[in-house]
């Protein structure tokens, strides 16, 4: 991955947090694919790419350990997740730090 590419991906993950805390979690199907379209897709090793993602205690049983769990949360895992106090603002901090580490990893290759 180049230096330009984990750039844009940061940059697109700071938007996505802006657009959060503008709008609120509209839709969190659209906000989480942003987050494995420009973030978590940069990391090399699948262990490394969802962390500590506060969306994780939605994930059904079974798919805690795929490469991108998230995709697996039901409709009513997002409403329990949207229902969740301070979610909001855990997953606007979770995008900004993904954005800052990618930022670090570019400056150390580049």
């Amino acid at each position: 991955m180049t230096a330009v590419d984990k750039l844009d991906m940061a940059r697109r993950l700071r938007a996505e947090a802006d657009k959060i805390r503008k709008h609120g979690l509209t839709n969190f199907s659209d906000h989480t694919y942003a987050c494995l379209t420009y973030g978590q897709a940069s990391k090399d090793n699948p262990e490394d790419r969802c962390g500590d993602c506060p969306n994780r205690p939605f994930v059904p049983e079974g798919f805690e350990n795929e490469a991108f769990p998230c995709q697996h949360i039901t409709e009513e895992g997002w409403e329990a997740a949207a229902a969740q106090p301070g979610l909001e603002d855990s997953y606007i901090r979770w995008l900004l730090r993904t954005a800052d580490q990618l930022e670090a990893e570019e400056k150390k290759t580049g």
